[in-house]
Parts: C-alpha cells; structure tokens; sequence
C-alpha cells in the first residue's frame, strides 16, 4: 500500500489508494503516540494515524514541531 503524509504549515494532506484528506491543524484537539504510530485525534473524533518509521528523520521533527500547539 502506498502511503505518503505532506506535512504542511497550515495542514496535514495524506494520500493512499483509499482516497487523500487533508485536514487544517485546527482540525486535531489531541494527539499521542503508542507502538511506533503518532495518532491525531479530530475535533469529531475520527483519528489519523501515522506509523513513525515510514517518516524520515526530518519529517518527524518536522512533525513534532506542527503538533507543539496540539495538546498531547
């Protein structure tokens, strides 16, 4: 399965064969992290998972940077 996250300032898009979403950062009230995946909680409570090894170096700083304003 082919899965690709772009970590943007204002959004996080996510693309595999199932369909793309892309959700404002405003969109996630919480978030953590359990057996090697970061999970986003969604105002509505959908959740959004991402598996910490398919992210590089970068991208996971990156990201932890994104969710500083997200409660953990």
């Amino acid at each position: 399965m082919l899965f690709r996250a772009e970590l943007l300032n204002m959004s996080l898009a996510i693309t595999s064969p199932l369909g793309t979403g892309k959700n404002n950062w405003s969109a996630f009230d919480r978030w953590g992290e359990q057996d090697g995946y970061i999970y986003l909680v969604r105002l509505d409570n959908n959740v959004v998972l991402m598996d910490k090894s398919r992210l590089t170096p970068d991208e996971l700083k990156e990201l932890e940077r994104l969710l500083g304003n997200v409660k953990k």
